[in-house]
């Protein structure tokens, strides 16, 4: 059965109205950026932890803040840049 020939029903049609609304809400929301940049502040910082060890701990603990900054940035722009293609 060939469906482009027919038309939708009404409330199909307010039905798909409110889900792209919805959808449209969710997706212009910034807490989908702040996630991002939190999670690669966190991922990123966890990367000086290996070389504890090896180097005095305050070295560790300025590599984990530049570390966190710039996971927090670069996975924020991904985020930012992502969300705003759709």
């Amino acid at each position: 059965m060939n469906m482009s020939d027919q038309e939708l029903p009404p409330e199909l049609k307010l039905k798909l109205l409110e889900i792209e609304n919805r959808a449209e809400k969710e997706s212009a929301s910034g807490s989908g950026v702040v996630r991002a940049v939190l999670l690669g502040a966190v991922g990123f910082a966890v990367i000086p932890w290996f070389g504890v060890f090896l180097f005095p701990v305050w070295k560790v603990i300025i590599a984990m803040v530049i570390f966190s900054a710039a996971g927090g940035f670069l996975f924020g722009i991904a985020s930012w840049c992502r969300s705003s293609r759709k």
